[in-house]
């Protein structure tokens, strides 16, 4: 009894069913890791307004604004929030995301080998080595080097991540300006 696809329209409708599995899981994780950056810069705005005004609700989430202030300025949560917001973009968005791309181009790349009527011997163990780059033979294949990504691609793995990281740039001169802002004409 053969295990796996017996055809050629069987190996290639699996490896598609391999590819959409990948495909979601890749916008997956670019939805948690947008989400939470999202989340980080908008904390990171309400504490740059000082110290909030708390409604006497006598809700003790209520005072929560006020203690992440810790002290007399964003200063320290600023810096916690920075830190916590580049391990994520740097560390954990950008490595994550460019190996999941990866394995979408590899995948693409075995449906197209197998449209062509090449045989694809053991696709997941396949898989899992190229993330620990045991097949260099994959990447110079001209047939892999030329799936192209596209501009919609690009921009989501390279230009957005760096946004983010412009916009904390921008709270960051923003939070300067405002404590330490020396009028050079009268007020």
């Amino acid at each position: 009894m053969m295990n796996g696809p017996t055809s050629k329209q069987e190996l290639v409708s699996t490896l598609v069913g391999m590819w959409e599995i990948q495909e979601a899981l890749l916008q997956q994780y670019r939805t948690i890791f947008i989400t939470m950056q999202s989340i980080f810069i908008a904390v990171a705005a309400a504490i740059m307004q000082g110290r909030p005004q708390v409604a006497a609700t006598g809700d003790p989430l209520s005072a929560l604004p006020r203690a992440l202030l810790l002290g007399d300025g964003p200063w320290i949560p600023m810096a916690l929030l920075s830190v916590l917001a580049w391990y994520t973009l740097k560390k954990l968005w950008l490595p994550i995301c460019t190996v999941r791309g990866r394995t979408v181009y590899l995948i693409q790349y075995f449906i197209l080998k197998a449209e062509k009527g090449e045989l694809i011997e053991y696709p997941l163990k396949t898989v899992k080595e190229f993330h620990d780059k045991k097949h260099p033979e994959i990447t110079d294949d001209p047939l892999f080097r030329a799936l192209d990504p596209g501009e919609t691609r690009r921009k989501m793995e390279e230009k957005l991540p760096h946004m983010f990281m412009w916009a904390w740039g921008f709270l960051w001169l923003t939070l300067i300006l405002q404590n330490f802002y020396v009028a050079i004409g009268p007020r």
